[in-house]
């Protein structure tokens, strides 16, 4: 079965979903950004990604679409499958439906999945922490760098959960070769544990969002 959620990125490029839901460029050809919402437009929109000059923030048509409706990526992914008519309501139904039965991921898979979630979770957050500061010297480059790997690791996320059992396979082949799971336990999860905490309480929770958080302990 074609996987409508990957696919929709191929379909659907960044520039019409942009003009789409009413996003206007300036006469230069930049427009105003959906993440830190400057006066000041500045944000680039090409075929396959978005990013604006001023936050460092880039994603894919499905990030643009979340952060301009506060969605989840899949919320995101089924809204344009339906406002671009790719499906009708029903037919989404059913291929999600049909999906869900088909998807039967072993335990290496559930693994890779749980602990991507967990680096995706942890690296939204830090996202928002620089925004909530000031981005300026180091913790301009730290936010650049986090946006970086967020979009590469949600990618991996989604081609492991909505993928074919052959792009999955394929994805996890690439994690097994390179030890990149256990590589992201030690180096991201287990570290923030430690100095941060506050990255695994609830979302309700308070945020600490402190001038002087060391911009090197996010990565």
């Amino acid at each position: 079965m074609e996987n409508m959620y990957l696919k929709v990125k191929e379909m659907i490029s960044v520039r019409d979903a942009a003009f789409f839901y009413g996003l206007d460029a300036d006469r230069i050809g930049l427009y105003p950004c959906v993440i830190h919402q400057h006066d000041q437009p500045g944000m680039e929109i090409g075929d396959r990604y978005y990013y604006c000059h001023e936050c460092r923030q880039s994603g894919d048509v499905i990030d643009l679409v979340a952060r301009m409706f506060v969605l989840s990526r899949q919320e995101a992914a089924e809204k344009l499958i339906l406002d671009f008519g790719l499906l009708s309501r029903n037919e989404l139904k059913a291929f999600t439906e049909e999906w869900q039965c088909q998807k039967n991921p072993d335990q290496d898979q559930l693994h890779a999945m749980f602990v991507l979630s967990e680096v995706v979770h942890v690296m939204r957050i830090w996202k928002e922490v620089c925004l909530a500061i000031r981005l300026h010297g180091e913790v301009k480059k730290a936010f650049s760098l986090v946006c970086r790997y967020l979009f590469v690791f949600e990618d991996m996320l989604d081609r492991i959960a909505f993928g074919t059992d052959a792009q999955a396979q394929e994805m996890m082949n690439i994690l097994n070769e390179t030890d990149l799971i256990d590589a992201l336990e030690q180096d991201i999860l287990e570290e923030n544990k430690v100095h941060n905490p506050w990255l695994f309480e609830d979302e309700d929770d308070d945020m600490p969002f402190d001038e002087n958080i060391d911009s090197e302990e996010m990565i």
